[in-house]
């Protein structure tokens, strides 16, 4: 049977659970087969795991019981078969609110309260689970014989775990008072040592700020002293260094008039090598100037004579014969020589000019230190 009142006072997830509730018991009680009660269920499994989330978004509804035993019973059975399926996938809380349903709906079910106890003891909720274990236990049904022995069991691992609690409740116990007793000794000694070693330290104030008294003094004196001592020195050093700056200066003066007497001799070496070049390059020009109208006059001493019937192919003339290739040759070997002669004196010049900036630099310097 269903009941419309109720369902119209259950939330949707619940009464989509309803209805694959229903569904189970429709294909697994009116056919009566129990192949088909196994369809059922695995049809009743697919929807379950269809509908994950709308089954444990709400909290799980326990109805009221009603006069009739075995719809009590038929009630139970789903809730039941929902508690087991939420404990074997592990969702002990909700396993826990079917189970309490199957009990609130029956009472003596004694499995109902051994899956409760275990979805109590999976949960931790250990007083919990050791109420409905002892229920157990001191039942006299025959459902609750094949249980005792797995009950009395993990009442027993309950007791030692409680015993090995207490245990290990007084040992923390004695070793936090053993370990107070240890503080106290530690800082009372510490409180006498703090004194003693705070005695100490006055007396080695008062020593060491006498000491530093006198070590003031004394450090006083050597620096009085160490400033007249270096007064000393810093004045014979500037005697020094303007000595050592005179020196460099004459030096100077000296290497530079030896630089301008050497450029002097440079440059009239240069130009007398300058008229030298030429005039030895006016000599070739006049050289071939002669070349040219000797030649000249023997061509005109052979046009006068008379050709022959044949004439034989004549040979051009070498450009040694040539009065141009002497002159190039001239004013090639005078613009070589006045450009090596310009270069010489432009590295002369470069090198002077290097040595009389270096020189003003080395004499500052030694004006300085």
């Amino acid at each position: 049977m269903r009941c419309t009142t109720r369902k119209q006072r259950l939330p949707a997830q619940m009464r989509g659970l309803e209805f694959l509730f229903n569904v189970e018991l429709d294909l697994g009680i009116e056919v009566g087969d129990d192949h088909m009660n196994h369809i059922g269920r695995l049809i009743f499994w697919l929807c379950l795991l269809v509908w994950p989330t709308q089954a444990v978004s709400q909290t799980l509804f326990c109805p009221e019981t009603v006069k009739d035993d075995e719809q009590n019973k038929a009630q139970a059975r789903r809730y039941f078969d929902l508690g087991t399926s939420y404990f074997n996938i592990r969702k002990y809380d909700k396993s826990a609110e079917a189970f309490v349903c199957v009990i609130k709906l029956v009472p003596h079910s004694m499995m109902a309260r051994y899956r409760l106890a275990l979805s109590y003891d999976r949960l931790g909720k250990i007083e919990l689970a050791k109420e409905h274990y002892q229920k157990i236990l001191d039942s006299t049904a025959k459902e609750a014989q094949p249980l005792k022995a797995e009950v009395k069991k993990r009442l027993e691992e309950f007791r030692r775990q409680d015993e090995e609690k207490v245990t290990a409740a007084k040992a923390a116990a004695e070793r936090q008072a053993k370990a107070e007793a240890e503080r106290q000794a530690v800082a009372e000694a510490e409180r006498k040592a703090r004194q003693e070693e705070s005695a100490k330290a006055e007396a080695r104030r008062r020593a060491e700020k006498e000491a530093e008294i006198r070590a003031r003094q004394e450090e006083a004196e050597r620096e009085r002293r160490a400033e007249k001592a270096a007064r000393e020195v810093a004045q014979r050093e500037i005697a020094r260094r303007k000595a050592e700056a005179e020196r460099l200066e004459k030096a100077y003066q000296a290497h530079r008039a030896k630089e301008v007497a050497r450029e002097a001799a440079r440059r009239e070496i240069a130009q007398r090598e300058i008229a030298r070049r030429k005039a030895e390059a006016e000599r070739l020009e006049r050289t071939i100037r002669e070349r040219e109208a000797a030649r000249k006059k023997a061509e005109a001493g052979i046009t006068k004579k008379a050709p022959p019937p044949h004439p034989a192919p004549t040979t051009p003339a070498g450009l040694t014969s040539r009065w141009w290739f002497w002159t190039g040759i001239g004013a090639t070997v005078l613009c070589a020589g006045t450009a090596a002669a310009m270069g010489g004196l432009a590295l002369q010049e470069k090198s002077e000019y290097r040595a009389s900036c270096k020189t003003p630099i080395v004499q500052k310097n030694a004006l300085t230190m």
